[in-house]
């Protein structure tokens, strides 16, 4: 066992160094020599992510499957999503609902609300809305920020029956505080359409900008409009210095990295916003735009 852990230690200590070939063979090594989980796991990963060798999901789902037998939650859940989606045979749902109960089980909360998403479809398991909320309600009160999304999307978006926007409001706010992007534009959806009381434009605006920072591209466009929205809506005569900046830098990577109809909306008010600008500001703001755009 102490020679196991001395080469698993090797291993990643290699992986981590980004040598890939090296890692990827040191832990075919230890599991050649001792079947161990953890390096059926790292196995697994590399052939999912590319990582040494090519991608291979099929062969990634077998060592997936030999570390989840062998405990491991991650492996678990992942083995699960090889069943539902049929990365290395014919999908088996069913068959992915138990081993997401198991992973959850061994710690992977993310799975119960997985688990929850088949109930909600009825895939592999009886369809149950109220069974898909308890699952994924699990998941969520264990701080799983996937889940409170997941959670505030079906009380938004989902059926009648379990529709709730003061629910779906407290579960985007939940994701929010833990500075999930996909929660805070959800919030400022809710909060640009009314439905949140006692809000602004500008808190919405707020919320799509926190959104659009970390990357999410949905975000882009309707922080820009907001920008452009409160610039015009703005009681003074005279452009705003702030409003017309940064409309014109959300509404420049909407322009680029948006889908492609909000390409073409961003575009269009993008030639309202240059208008209004004096074409000086560019200089200093295109280098911006550039180095979002490369981060992202």
């Amino acid at each position: 066992m102490a020679g196991t852990r001395r080469d698993l230690t090797k291993a990643q200590h290699a992986l981590s160094a980004q040598n890939y070939e090296q890692a990827f063979q040191l832990f075919t090594d230890i599991e050649n020599n001792s079947q161990n989980s953890l390096a059926q796991f790292s196995l697994a990963l590399m052939l999912k992510q590319g990582l040494g060798r090519s991608v291979d999901l099929a062969l990634a789902c077998e060592w997936f499957e030999k570390a989840a037998k062998g405990g491991i939650p991650t492996a678990a859940h992942e083995y699960a999503k090889c069943l539902e989606y049929g990365l290395k045979q014919a999908a088996d749902l069913s068959a992915a609902a138990d081993w997401y109960r198991k992973a959850g089980k061994l710690g992977s909360y993310l799975s119960y609300c997985s688990l929850g998403n088949l109930y909600m479809l009825g895939k592999g398991v009886e369809k149950s809305p109220e069974k898909a909320l308890q699952f994924c309600q699990i998941a969520a009160k264990k701080r799983v920020p996937q889940a409170m999304i997941q959670l505030g999307r079906w009380r938004l978006e989902g059926e009648e029956l379990i529709r709730d926007t003061a629910l779906a409001l407290q579960w985007f706010i939940a994701g929010a505080e833990l500075n999930q992007a996909e929660a805070e534009f959800y919030l400022g959806k809710m909060i640009r359409a009314g439905v949140v009381k006692e809000t602004s434009l500008s808190d919405a605006r707020y919320w799509f900008e926190k959104a659009a920072s970390q990357g999410y591209r949905v975000a882009y466009l309707p922080v820009g409009e907001l920008y452009l929205t409160l610039e015009l809506d703005a009681s003074n005569d005279l452009p705003s210095a702030k409003n017309l900046a940064k409309s014109y830098l959300w509404l420049s990577v909407a322009a680029q990295r948006a889908n492609p109809e909000q390409q073409a909306i961003a575009a269009d008010l993008l030639k309202k916003v240059i208008a209004l600008m004096p074409p000086e500001w560019k200089v200093g703001l295109d280098p911006k735009i550039a180095e979002h755009l490369a981060r992202y």
